[in-house]
């Protein structure tokens, strides 16, 4: 089974966009970011997206892989691998834009797509939706994403739905 974190999450969206798979977004929340809920670390539980439910598998059986929000607007994704060494570090810029909203900024990210002419790097950028935060769990949802500072004209990027589940570390 597919790790999912929130790299794979944003190629994930991005492939099957480009398959013409769209999503519909959730009407909006109420839910309030509080920043002393938000820092710290998450480990991934789930993800949701268009009705398919895929609960996470951690590689490594002593560690779990997580997301890590720091005071400083930096978010840190780790992924061990099955020797429970880190497989994957990656790091996001976040930033509060509402009560209950915020950005994930991911740049450089390189691949190859022949439909969308990836073949350099691209700088990515997320927006969610917080669904739900308690001191134990956290649900964002991913509402829309820019590439290289524009909207894809592909059907799809505008609203594409993915819902994330954490538990706190």
């Amino acid at each position: 089974m597919r790790k999912q974190t929130l790299l794979t999450v944003i190629l994930s969206i991005i492939g099957m966009t480009v398959a013409g798979i769209t999503f519909t977004s959730c009407s909006k929340d109420k839910t309030s970011i509080e920043d002393n809920l938000l820092i710290g670390k998450w480990i991934f539980d789930k993800t949701i997206s268009n009705s398919n439910i895929e609960i996470h598998n951690n590689r490594c059986n002593s560690k779990s892989d997580y997301i890590d929000f720091l005071s400083n607007g930096t978010l840190l994704e780790v992924v061990y691998n099955k020797n429970c060494n880190i497989d994957e570090e990656n790091s996001y810029e976040w930033k509060k834009l509402s009560d209950s909203s915020l950005t994930l900024k991911y740049t450089d990210l390189v691949f190859n797509n022949e439909t969308l002419d990836f073949d350099k790097k691209v700088n990515v950028k997320l927006y969610c939706k917080i669904k739900e935060i308690t001191s134990n769990q956290l649900v964002l949802q991913f509402e829309k994403i820019l590439i290289n500072g524009q909207i894809p004209k592909e059907e799809g990027f505008q609203q594409i739905g993915t819902t994330v589940y954490y538990q706190r570390k």
